[in-house]
């Protein structure tokens, strides 16, 4: 049995919700990269960190947090999702995660659950190579070294962001604004 949503980690709540705005698996990879900007854009919010018990590092695909595989089983473990692995392209293994109850999200905090959508609308119909790629136009990556602890500060006015467009100073604007990059 799962715990109640009061007791869950702000992680579990929001890949329960991810999931559920998904409607149908999510693809690990582009769920990691969700969490990131899950945390970035909450960060420009309130320069608060929404998943502190997480490390976000530097590495080849863009940011991403120490261990979320572990996270996964943890995830899986409490009933709260399946992972479902298959063979890939190239002898890659694919992971998708789904949903197993969507009865707790209703018991998410609105403004958690408010924020989680709007990162998720924003990127729902970006490929994950995409999601990468514009991930390594954002400060916070370009400046880090590879496997080194991300500097969040860096969010606050992004240089990549705003190169990209000018109505926009970090991840927080661009998703509210809505400005889509092409």
């Amino acid at each position: 049995m799962h715990k109640e949503a009061n007791d869950m980690s702000i992680l579990n709540k929001a890949t329960v919700c991810l999931l559920e705005l998904n409607q149908g698996p999510l693809v690990k990879t582009k769920w990691v990269k969700l969490v990131f900007f899950i945390e970035a854009y909450r960060y420009c919010k309130n320069q608060n960190r929404t998943f502190p018990e997480l490390q976000f590092i530097k590495m080849p695909n863009g940011p991403a947090f120490s261990g979320y595989d572990v996270k996964l089983e943890e995830l899986e473990a409490e009933n709260l999702i399946r992972v479902q692995k298959s063979a890939g392209y190239n002898l890659n293994i694919n992971t998708k995660i789904e949903l197993i109850d969507p009865t707790i999200l209703s018991e998410i905090e609105p403004d958690l659950k408010a924020e989680i959508e709007n990162v998720f609308h924003y990127f729902k119909e970006k490929l994950t190579p995409w999601i990468s790629n514009f991930s390594h136009t954002m400060d916070i990556w370009k400046k880090a070294e590879m496997w080194d602890p991300l500097d969040f500060n860096l969010l606050l006015s992004d240089s990549g962001i705003q190169l990209q467009t000018i109505q926009a100073k970090n991840i927080r604007d661009l998703i509210d604004q809505k400005i889509q990059i092409p």
